[in-house]
This record gives structure tokens, sequence and C-alpha cells, in this order.
């Protein structure tokens, strides 16, 4: 599907609304088809919100398509397994994820975002980004199938196909009529620790279940370690979620009574990698 520039307007033939892990694996797939595409991110970089994210054996699946598996599995461990401990009784399951399932052998790893929204953005053709792209509006033609998007800066583009990767807060989402997503009342803290000398813990996750609070954390490679907490919300953490040393004392705080390697953790890590955000979600 080819390109052509009128004035301030752009013809498109695939138009994918966010840089993010979806729209990048969509613009890589489409890619391998074939199908070239352009990708609207509306920040000035890859935006690696959330510092970490565990893949189980289906995205792995989906990764070895897309042809970056190889990379990242040199880079991220696998992890053999989960231990789950309530707080402050003590009682703790273990959980194994080793063993053959329905999709094969089981796979779990801890893939940093910045390595993995790296590895896809190395797939695509240069030019396919363009970023601080901000979507204000989109709208269908009133004489053609096209639909049009305009642009902060004003830019029109004009595509035969629209396809929204753009979050909980989608622009294209709306657009089409799908229902806002909702608070769940409940947010989350997320860091990256970082030992220079190496960490000490083995390949599984721990988790932290306490009444109000769950807590936990998981080794990404050799010396960086990601950890979360999930909570209630506050009418406070909009404010707090500005400021990174606010979001690291307010880590500190709530986890005060917790075991001190996870408060080791937090002490260790890497302040831009801080972030505190409600966790939404959209029904069906």
């Amino acid at each position: 599907m080819g390109i052509s520039n009128i004035g301030n307007e752009q013809f498109e033939g695939l138009v994918i609304v966010g840089g993010g892990i979806a729209g990048l694996a969509t613009g890589v797939a489409l890619q391998r088809f074939g199908l070239k595409s352009l990708m609207l991110e509306r920040a000035d970089s890859l935006r690696t919100t959330g510092a970490a994210l565990s893949l189980m054996t289906n995205a792995w699946r989906a990764l070895d398509i897309l042809g970056v598996a190889e990379s990242l599995r040199l880079k991220h461990p696998q992890l053999q397994g989960a231990q789950v401990t309530s707080f402050p009784s003590g009682f703790t399951k273990q959980l194994s994820y080793t063993g053959f399932g329905k999709c094969g052998n089981h796979e779990v790893r801890c893939v940093q975002r910045s390595v993995l929204l790296e590895a896809l953005a190395k797939e695509l053709a240069p030019g396919t980004i363009r970023f601080n792209a901000k979507v204000v509006s989109i709208q269908q033609s009133t004489d053609s199938s096209l639909t049009i998007v305009k642009l902060g800066d004003g830019t029109l583009i004009k595509a035969k196909v629209l396809i929204g990767c753009d979050g909980g807060n989608s622009v294209v989402a709306e657009w089409v009529g799908l229902p806002a997503s909702s608070l769940s009342g409940r947010s989350a803290i997320r860091g990256l620790a970082t030992y220079p000398e190496g960490h000490k813990f083995g390949p599984k996750v721990q988790q932290f279940w306490g009444e109000h609070l769950r807590a936990g954390f998981v080794p990404c490679n050799e010396k960086d370690v990601y950890w979360f907490t999930t909570q209630s919300s506050l009418s406070c953490d909009s404010d707090i979620g500005r400021d990174p040393k606010s979001i690291l004392e307010n880590a500190l705080e709530r986890l005060r009574d917790y075991p001190e390697e996870i408060l080791d953790l937090v002490k260790k890590t890497q302040i831009d990698t801080l972030t505190l955000t409600p966790l939404n979600l959209r029904w069906p």
C-alpha cells in the first residue's frame, strides 16, 4: 500500500495508532507479510512505562513468529517457578513453571520493556514510526471509504485501514464506539532494581499477598530485578505519580512491615523506572 502527499494531507494504506508493544508487534507482523504501515506514536521516543513484564508460553510463540524471540531469550533467563507467601501468616505455596502443557514446554521469562520495544522496533523499516504524532480526532470521509486522522500539528492522514493499538485511553476505541475503560479501584507501583555485582535471587517469582497490599519481585537477568506492588487506589496517587522520589517514599512506607529483601530491592531501584499508575480495564 503506497503513500502520497498533497499539502498537509497524506494518504496511507495502513495506519497504526500507538507505538507500544501492541503497535510495534502489529507493525512487524504486517511487514512480514509484505505490508507497509505508518505508526503514529504521540511520545517523542519509545515508552517503557512498567519497567518489565512476565511473558509466558504463548507470548514466546508469537515472538518466535515475529523473529525477535531468540535475541530476547539470550538476555532473559527462563524462570522455574513462583513462591507465593501469605502475609503476615507466612503460609507459602510453590508453583512450577516447568513441564509440558497444551502449547508445548512451558516458558516464562521476565523481560525488560525497553529491551522488548527496541527488539521489535529494530525489525521495522526506517520511517515506519512517526514520533510526536498525537492523534486529536478521527472521522470517516464523506466521499470515500478512507478514514481521516488529524494530528496535533494539523496534518491530515487519510488511511485505507486504521488499527488502534493506543492503550486504555484509546482514541480509536472511542471513535468506533467501544465503552470507555473503567477504573478498577486499584493502582500499581513498579520499578527496576539493579545490583551491579549481581543479585542472589533464584530464577523464580516471589509474591507476598497481604490483606490490602500485594507485592512481588522477579529477576530479569543476573543484575536487574523487576518489582511491583498493587493496592487500593488513593486520591493522592495522581500527585505522587508525577514525582519518582515521592513514588519511592510511598512504596517504602507501604512496604515497611514486609520482608527486608523486598525493601532492599526498592532502595536499589533505578529512579527513572518508577511508576505509580491506576489499573484500568475495558469491559467487553
